[in-house]
């Protein structure tokens, strides 16, 4: 289960293979790839679905529409199997700002084929420690 939002996708988890600001998209792997699951936000109203095993049961079986404490203007997040992505306005700790491609991640961190918890996490990258300059 998603840590921030208490939806059924672990962001964390995804692998980000492109990222364009405010959106990006991955693959995920493991035990939270099976299944389907939406949940977008616009101010204060959520609507969410879910088709996932072992996901906590919304209010009406698989779909629930609500109001929620606006964080963000508008976000989006979903998965279809192993394919995921999210996008938010503004960026928020689930939807960071990123920018890569073909699974190369240039900002905020350099990684490459890296989850979006370890990008977050700045241990993307396996080279040397920065030195200061001057």
């Amino acid at each position: 289960m998603g840590e921030g939002d208490n939806d059924a996708l672990d962001n964390d988890s995804i692998m980000v293979c492109d990222g364009c600001c405010c959106c990006y998209d991955g693959l995920l792997f493991g035990d939270g790839c099976l299944g389907c699951m939406a949940s977008e936000t616009m101010c204060c109203l959520e609507v969410e679905y879910c088709c996932k095993s072992g996901a906590p049961t919304l209010c009406c079986v698989c779909c629930a529409i609500r109001c929620v404490s606006p964080t963000v203007c508008i976000k989006s997040q979903g998965q279809m199997c192993c394919l995921a992505g999210a996008a938010a306005i503004p960026c928020d700790d689930e939807v960071p700002c990123l920018v890569g491609s073909c699974g190369i991640v240039c900002y905020p961190t350099i990684a490459i084929c890296k989850t979006l918890g370890e990008i977050k996490g700045g241990g993307g990258g396996d080279g040397p420690p920065a030195e200061q300059v001057g």
